[in-house]
């Protein structure tokens, strides 16, 4: 472990979580450790970090975890802010609300359930949920035809999003403590007299679509979702042991030692999972399984058919602007293909397959034009050409 003192006060922490070796080399100009290039990386991370903290004085810290090529080791980063009247220190083992990013998960859950032939890709999501949802729907004269499994994984099912309208955020400041169901989440499309557009007519983004698929999973599987996420994307085979639903798992995990995530100026700490919980967010991980099971499930280690994993990144005509497929979305960085997701708590998980790059984190403040993705866009420029930019220095 090493610690780095800069002139404004902030200390960087990386750390060698071992070596990870597989396939070949990357095809791009990617330099494994050797004493220069490794405290070349470290200066330049270093120093992008400092820049991010001190465009936004709010962001009390950023951790990031990364994996330069196919044939290097793991590295990991946390900055912390000294200060910050709250002290967290933040090492891989810290605990992050990932929000969104638990959407890959889910999405991976339904598919390994219609491999298993236990769900219909096509058909109507209520015939996996209690009665409850199909007769809060037919109650508002809602036509539930077009609410398939398929469209809610790729947001194209019509559906709002609860989570994203101004009076749920209202409702949350207001008593960050109150225990939500999943059923009054999905009630407040109604109560807020959201507009239900035609399914395949447009991408929408729909936390609400996913509070559905995560109920599905559990009454399909009889397991709740944290267990139903264990068992069908094989989190001990895969080594996965600090990744579980909030907080189903709290007397195992030392979920004290999660990361303070801020909004605004509000410590978030206190505030109840179940604002974000039942599977459009709800996850606890740490950054390197963050970016760890993305790997995985890239690299096929997760579901049993090659189909299946190209089922997932299938990208509907009518998500082309968005570039979604089920539960992931893909990017380009420096002319290359990445996948992954971001969370509302400034997570973000990617990984380039092609060439073994892996780039996860969180930053923690929600509220700051210091985006997580654009960071992980950066720390892939550097990664690859040793420059923020995609041309090499000189």
């Amino acid at each position: 472990m090493k610690v780095l003192i800069s002139s404004r006060s902030l200390i960087v922490v990386i750390g060698i979580f071992g070596l990870w070796f597989a396939g070949t080399e990357s095809s791009l100009a990617v330099q494994c450790e050797t004493p220069t290039s490794t405290n070349e990386i470290e200066l330049q991370l270093r120093a992008l970090l400092d820049e991010k903290l001190a465009e936004d004085t709010n962001i009390p810290s950023i951790s990031i975890y990364f994996q330069r090529s196919r044939s290097c080791g793991t590295q990991a980063l946390s900055v912390i802010r000294h200060s910050k009247s709250v002290e967290h220190t933040l090492d891989e083992s810290t605990l992050f609300r990932i929000a969104s990013n638990t959407k890959t998960y889910t999405a991976a859950t339904i598919l390994r359930l219609v491999e298993l032939g236990k769900v219909d890709i096509n058909g109507s999501v209520f015939d996996y949920l209690p009665f409850t949802y199909r007769d809060l729907f037919h109650a508002n004269s809602v036509d539930v035809s077009g609410l398939s499994i398929i469209n809610l994984l790729r947001h194209t099912s019509g559906l709002p999003d609860h989570a994203s309208d101004d009076r749920y955020i209202e409702a949350i400041l207001d008593n960050p403590s109150r225990q939500w169901t999943p059923l009054e989440q999905v009630s407040l499309i109604f109560e807020y007299d959201l507009t239900i557009a035609p399914a395949r007519s447009e991408f929408s983004y729909s936390d609400t679509g996913y509070v559905l698929l995560g109920r599905a999973i559990e009454q399909v599987s009889g397991l709740s979702l944290n267990h139903a996420f264990r068992k069908y994307l094989q989190f001990e085979a895969l080594g996965i042991t600090q990744t579980f639903i909030e907080p189903s798992e709290s007397t195992v995990h030392n979920t004290e030692h999660r990361a303070h995530q801020f909004f605004s100026t509000f410590d978030t700490f206190t505030w109840h999972p179940s604002l974000d919980l039942y599977g459009g967010g709800g996850l606890l991980s740490t950054t390197k399984e963050m970016g760890e099971f993305l790997k995985h499930l890239l690299s096929g280690n997760v579901f049993d058919s090659p189909t299946t994993l190209e089922l997932m990144l299938t990208i509907p005509p009518e998500s082309q602007h968005a570039q979604f497929g089920s539960g992931i979305f893909k990017k380009t960085m420096c002319g290359e293909v990445v996948w992954g997701h971001t969370g509302f708590w400034n997570t973000f998980a990617f990984y380039d397959a092609k060439n073994g790059i892996t780039i996860s984190g969180a930053i923690q403040q929600a509220f700051t034009p210091v985006k997580g993705s654009l960071l992980a866009q950066e720390i892939y420029e550097l990664l690859t050409t040793g420059n923020v930019g995609c041309q090499a220095p000189g």
